[in-house]
């Protein structure tokens, strides 16, 4: 009965030792990740695919049903526990940041309004909005509207709005 006890202890001891020794030479932490990784939700029809290289550059790719609903990327750090994505990489498609309508009518005049929100789609506020060649400035407010009113010619020029 000893003997066996003395097994036990011996089998314990070991067990601790091989967990310390692990612990000391592995670490918890990584600098840097590097492969793909994909995440689907539970029906299949939404996939999400990171791709991190070893570098510090990474790729996030959103799909749907039928095609890419969101593109991302940047630089990628690890800082103790946490994974920072900086989306500093990524480029806009031309045009790919708006939604324009267009329509005609026969005031005098025309109120161009823009609704300024960022890519969470909350208002943006203080944003500039100045017109050329009419030099018009406005600033929108709280609830991310601006407005700019200008007097119809019959001129067919252009008039070029800018954000800043």
């Amino acid at each position: 009965m000893e003997i066996r006890n003395q097994k036990v202890i011996n089998a314990i001891k070991y067990f601790i030792t091989s967990i310390i020794f692990i612990n000391n030479f592995c670490g918890f932490s990584q600098k840097t990740i590097e492969g793909k990784y994909i995440m689907m939700d539970e029906t299949g029809d939404y996939t999400t695919i990171s791709i991190f290289e070893k570098n510090g550059i990474f790729k996030n790719i959103s799909t749907n049903h039928t095609s890419i609903s969101s593109y991302g990327k940047g630089h990628y750090y690890v800082n103790k526990d946490s994974l920072i994505l900086n989306y500093d990489l990524t480029e806009l498609k031309e045009e790919s940041y708006f939604i324009a309508k267009k329509y005609y009518n026969s005031n005098d005049s025309i109120t161009i309004s823009l609704n300024i929100y960022d890519f969470d789609k909350k208002p943006v506020d203080n944003v500039a909005v100045y017109s050329f060649p009419e030099y018009k400035t406005t600033y929108s407010n709280k609830d991310g509207i601006a407005s700019l009113s200008f007097k119809k010619e019959k001129t067919k020029e252009k008039i070029e709005l800018y954000l800043q």
